[in-house]
Parts: C-alpha cells; structure tokens; sequence
C-alpha cells in the first residue's frame, strides 16, 4: 500500500507493533520431548511449503528455539506492560 504512510510518517514515531504466533508446551515436558517436537516443528516452519505459504500471507517465520520464545515472550511482556501502565486501564 504505497500511498499508506508508515506510523512514523503519520506522526507516531517509534511504533512497534506486530502480531506473532507461537507453539507452546507444558511447562513439565521433558527436555527430550521438547527438542524433538521443536525439532519437528521448525523443520516444517522452513519448509519451501510453508515459505511459500507464508509469502502469500505476508508473514515472516522466525523458528527459533525454546529459549529463544521465552526471551520474545517476556520482551513483549514488558513491551505491553509499559503501554498498559501509561494507558492507566485496569482490569475490573
């Protein structure tokens, strides 16, 4: 959409947001289980399959590790928390 500004060019500068989705596990699954299901996983997220589809959504794969979610989830955490907090909405 070229004639669409950006959020930068519309007068929010710094504007940072994204849908993502992820795969999550139970918190006590064995590591080998994990590694094998992640193994799996990403194996299928870089297929040419799954490339094309996601180049027809516009989408971008980011398979990554265990570890590697738990860093983006609790940075997006944070992310939120600041806007929640200066929003100053509460939860009834």
């Amino acid at each position: 959409m070229p004639d669409v500004p950006t959020m930068s060019e519309a007068g929010v500068p710094g504007f940072d947001i994204s849908t993502w989705y992820a795969f999550f596990a139970p918190a006590n699954m064995d590591k080998a289980t994990l590694e094998k299901l992640n193994a799996a996983l990403v194996k299928a997220i870089k297929s040419d399959s799954m490339k094309v589809r996601f180049d027809q959504m516009g989408a971008v794969e980011k398979a990554g590790t265990p570890e590697q979610l738990d860093e983006f989830v609790k940075s997006e955490l944070a992310k939120y928390k600041k806007i929640v907090d200066a929003s100053g909405a509460k939860v009834d």
